[in-house]
């Protein structure tokens, strides 16, 4: 009788406990994990708060356990529980139970985070934006503002002349077509680290490529995507028609650098959706720089351009056209719709254009 009204005391007094401490100390961890998760989200180094909830949930589960097994060994053997046990079971249970709802939460926000879609930018001030690229940029590299410009082929010959006084002067010119979307994927860029084994555009290709057939059924729907050749017309492409004149403001960067790939170096961007990494885009530059002499003539949020002295033969357009799908597969799936198509249109193109959803 004694054990049992210590026990239903015990009881009481943990609900007690928890029903006055519980709603504190739930409201406090979620404070804290929203702090925590808000500098997450600009850092996007979701790897240190997964570490941190799973080394808590390492240290509570089992110690939960154990307890657990402590509570069970005193009612086969005394046929009461020791309060104190009881006590700490229960906090330890509830903390556990607090852990696992935030580790639910942190994985929603993650998935939320990497999934959902570029905004659209608001009306944005130009005085701002450039401002804003020139303390990335510094005063290394010359920047014009395009302002007034009306029209793709304006601002196409003004590149092709800017890159006719490069090879003399000794920089690459580059047209940036300014957002705050592009601002802040550079800032994020910058602060990447740099994977431990250096790539290079073939593996990154390579990889690509065959991440690209797995989301094909069968070998027949990719065939369906190559297209057959000799039905097939592509249409050339000798301007900078990734530009968005309507909406957009362009500036030309001068940047000063050994190799035109290093372009991405100073202006990286990319690692959302399906668009590489900068240091993806370098490497896949210097390999078709290297190859074809193609350098990055235009950049914005969403779209990148190569030009190349010359269109390509025959004899490598359609591999150059797979290359191309692999790198960024929405001018295929989501525009010409075959990779022979493409294969034409290079045939006939000084200027490479990618663009990523």
């Amino acid at each position: 009788m004694e054990n049992t009204t210590i026990m239903a005391i015990t009881i009481i007094i943990a609900a007690l406990l928890i029903v006055y401490f519980g709603p504190r100390l739930k409201k406090k961890l979620e404070a804290e994990m929203k702090a925590e998760l808000e500098s997450i989200v600009e850092r996007k180094d979701w790897e240190e708060l997964r570490h941190s909830e799973m080394k808590q949930l390492c240290l509570c589960v089992p110690l939960t356990a154990l307890t657990l097994i402590v509570l069970i060994g005193q009612i086969i053997e005394e046929g009461s529980i020791e309060p104190t046990t009881f006590m700490i079971f229960v906090i330890l249970a509830y903390y556990v139970c607090i852990l696992r709802n935030n580790w639910i939460e942190l994985e929603k926000k993650k998935t939320q985070f990497r999934e959902q879609p570029y905004a659209v930018p608001d009306i944005e001030n130009p005085e701002k934006l450039l401002r804003a690229l020139r303390e990335i940029l510094g005063d290394e590299c010359e920047i014009k503002s395009l302002e007034g410009y009306s029209s793709v082929e304006e601002i196409t010959q003004t590149y092709l002349s800017a890159k006719a006084e490069g090879e003399q002067a000794g920089f690459f010119p580059v047209i940036l077509q300014l957002d705050s979307n592009l601002i802040d994927n550079i800032r994020d860029e910058l602060e990447t680290e740099s994977s431990a084994t250096p790539l290079t555009g073939e593996m990154v290709i390579e990889k690509r490529l065959k991440d690209l057939k797995e989301c094909f059924a069968d070998e027949t729907e990719w065939n369906e995507l190559i297209g057959n050749e000799a039905e097939l017309k592509g249409s050339a492409v000798d301007t900078m028609e990734g530009a968005d004149i309507d909406s957009g403001q362009f500036v030309l960067v001068k940047i000063a650098v050994r190799k035109a790939s290093e372009i991405f170096a100073k202006i990286p961007m990319g690692a959302w959706n399906d668009c590489p990494s900068a240091e993806e885009h370098q490497a896949i530059a210097q390999y078709w720089n290297e190859k074809y002499e193609a350098v990055p003539c235009f950049i914005s949020s969403d779209v990148i351009m190569y030009n190349v002295p010359m269109p390509v033969g025959p004899d490598v357009a359609k591999a150059l056209a797979l290359e191309h799908t692999a790198y960024a597969p929405d001018i295929v799936t989501q525009g010409c719709e075959h990779v022979s198509t493409l294969a034409k249109s290079l045939e006939q193109s000084t200027f490479w254009y990618f663009w990523w959803d």
